[in-house]
């Protein structure tokens, strides 16, 4: 029979040594469902500091655990993933609180290990608390289904939480090569000034350059702007940034004031075309249930969204 292990609401005070968690996760081998929370983050320092005053020594393998959710810092969750072994895992939850920078390259490991943790389609939902990303499955095999994964960046603002999931995904591309469907989500940042609703033309580009099969991209409206100033072509060959793209769904607003006319038109040029297709409300009627480090909250539908 599985278990169940629930460590949330941890002080950072309280950080304990990777060390002593998989001591303690050793003794566990029927464990089903691990959960690791921090309340507030801790400094790179001081993890540091604690690593090499006292190495990691302790492998553990979990045969049994089929959900694993973390939340807290990333070099804490680097420095443990390398000595965890999950072979059946099918559900992965990473909740990374305030943070500026992200390199994941354990991370990238670890899900690579995973037999056939493959996926299909991504949604990035953008709102004023954080930024999370919803990766669905592509496959099963036999009896197993593979659940989604789920990365939660907690930041306020717009272009720290692009910065983010660029930086993530950038390590985490060799995982993406089955996505086909891209949803960028959005609701109103009513804690952001304007300056931090400008995101970086070359953050835009690298998250979605981590994703190069993608044929069908969804954007919200709030979203448009940015992402047809990311696709302005400046020389480069259509599609260097989404070969494979096929349909961009937007809102039919978005058709009437001919915003994405140019890379429509660069495209058909090109010889590569690309299908726009124009919806009322093609992204924000979802609501999202959301884990943050007090408790459980949602993200309600663009009220704009259920106007029709």
């Amino acid at each position: 029979m599985s278990g169940t292990v629930s460590l949330r609401w941890i002080h950072p005070s309280t950080y304990p040594h990777p060390n002593q968690l998989l001591q303690t996760l050793s003794l566990l081998p029927h464990l089903g469902l691990l959960d690791i929370g921090f309340r507030s983050p801790v400094s790179k320092r001081d993890i540091e500091r604690h690593l090499l005053q006292s190495p990691i020594t302790t492998h553990v393998t979990l045969p049994n655990l089929h959900h694993f959710g973390f939340m807290g810092v990333s070099i804490y969750l680097e420095a443990l993933l390398p000595h965890v072994t999950t072979p059946v895992l099918e559900a992965l939850s990473i909740y990374f609180l305030n943070q500026l920078s992200f390199f994941v390259p354990r991370l990238l490991q670890f899900m690579t290990t995973v037999d056939n943790f493959r996926f299909h389609s991504v949604r990035f939902v953008f709102h004023h608390e954080a930024v999370t990303v919803f990766v669905f499955p592509s496959v099963s095999v036999g009896t197993r289904i593979f659940s989604f994964t789920t990365v939660n960046v907690y930041c306020e603002h717009l272009d720290w939480q692009v910065s983010s999931v660029a930086q993530i995904f950038n390590v985490l591309s060799p995982l993406f090569s089955d996505v086909v469907d891209i949803t960028l989500d959005y609701r109103e940042h009513t804690l952001s000034s304007e300056s931090h609703n400008q995101v970086d033309r070359t953050q835009w580009r690298k998250l979605l350059g981590s994703f190069r099969n993608v044929k069908t991209l969804r954007v919200h409206n709030g979203l448009v702007r940015d992402l047809s100033r990311c696709l302005q072509l400046d020389g480069e060959p259509p599609l260097e940034l989404l070969p494979e793209l096929t349909e961009l769904v937007c809102p039919v607003g978005s058709i009437d004031d001919n915003t994405f006319s140019p890379f429509i038109h660069e495209c058909d040029i090109g010889g590569q075309p690309v299908k726009l297709i124009g919806e009322p409300f093609p992204v924000g009627r979802t609501q999202y249930m959301l884990t943050s480090s007090t408790g459980i909250y949602y993200i309600d539908p663009d009220s704009n969204s259920t106007l029709s």
